[in-house]
């Protein structure tokens, strides 16, 4: 008689490392220590670019964004299901992880508020052109029925494409 496995591995907990040891603790906070590191540095760029209006070079950074970030939430999930072994073996190294992922935080919410501002701007502009493009569109003055002018708008579609 054979018996079903009582839990079957997902792909994503067969490849994550076992916490074995202080030094597994250490190599897997030192590997997410890394990450948001590199992830901080691309969010300070993305920042500094669209700030400067350089919007191209920024959305150049959306694919190496969005590969940290996924190597971030596999991390991040790692530590989770292990965060009380890791606590034990490496006390010290996940005070400086949450130290370096406060300062990650603030600069996200920088660039966050930058990237709404630039949202915002954007769709100002839209908002203008679309408005200027109906004046421009407007028919020819005419009388109606009862004898008085009329000067309706007849704007023509705008199409609004939102890639770069």
């Amino acid at each position: 008689m054979t018996h079903a496995p009582m839990h079957q591995m997902s792909a994503t907990e067969q490849q994550q490392p076992a916490i074995e040891s202080a030094l597994d603790a250490e190599s897997v906070l030192r590997q997410i220590s890394d990450t948001v590191e590199r992830l901080h540095l691309i969010v300070q760029r993305e920042t500094e670019l669209m700030r400067a209006s350089r919007l191209v070079e920024a959305a150049g950074l959306e694919e190496e964004k969005r590969v940290l970030a996924g190597e971030y939430q596999r991390h991040i999930e790692l530590v989770r299901r292990h965060s009380e072994r890791i606590s034990s073996l490496a006390p010290q190294s996940i005070a400086d992880l949450r130290s370096r992922h406060e300062n990650f935080q603030a600069d996200l919410e920088v660039n966050l508020a930058v990237l709404g501002t630039a949202r915002a701007v954007a769709e100002d502009i839209m908002r203008t052109v679309a408005s200027r493009v109906g004046q421009q569109h407007q028919g020819p003055a005419t009388y109606g029925a009862s004898g008085t002018a009329s000067n309706k708008a007849q704007a023509a579609p705008l199409s609004v494409s939102r890639s770069l």
